[in-house]
């Protein structure tokens, strides 16, 4: 009989999902709503609803296409204070103006660059993950073939002919799981 997820099954899923999307670390949401730390994790990673995942995505868009908005409706009002300093020779407030700007524009700078390095590190630790879950699935064997053809992608291996040929002659040790 297969096992019931005990999140999904859960009084409080709803409740749980949204703190598992908000962010919320899983060891303080498995305290607060009294369920095991790995029973939430394994939901979290095979259970969660789609739906749910993209609505939360799309609020996520929207609340940082209002922020860029708020900041763009910023810039442009310390522009036209910037310009009404220059035309009534107001230059102590025409200088605060563009010192605003300038440090609203290293702040967006700052925004971007960790933007770009949370998306580099989220990407590798999918990779990290997609590369542990072959290791539990394939033989060595396998594993072996798929080395060999990466490297042949790169231009750097040996032609999987040539492997092949080795493996009728030399049959691997092993078709175990490859760890």
């Amino acid at each position: 009989m297969p096992m019931v997820c005990q999140i999904c099954s859960h009084h409080e899923r709803l409740e749980i999902d949204r703190a598992v999307l908000s962010g919320m670390s899983k060891s303080e949401i498995a305290d607060r709503f009294s369920v095991p730390y790995h029973s939430l994790r394994n939901h979290a990673e095979h259970h969660l609803s789609r739906q749910l995942i993209k609505a939360h995505e799309t609020k996520d868009i929207l609340n940082a296409d209002a922020l860029l908005d708020e900041t763009r409706g910023m810039i442009s009002r310390i522009k036209d204070i910037e310009l009404q300093a220059h035309n009534g020779k107001l230059l102590g407030t025409g200088l605060k103006a563009i010192a605003e700007l300038r440090a609203t524009f290293e702040f967006l700078i700052k925004l971007g660059l960790s933007l770009q390095r949370a998306l580099a590190e989220e990407s590798q630790a999918e990779t990290r993950h997609s590369i542990d879950e072959l290791k539990e699935n394939l033989s060595v064997l396998e594993m072996e073939t798929l080395m060999s053809l990466l490297l042949k992608a790169k231009g750097e291996g040996q032609s999987p002919e040539l492997l092949s040929a080795r493996w009728s002659q030399e049959p691997p040790t092993s078709s175990a799981p490859f760890r």
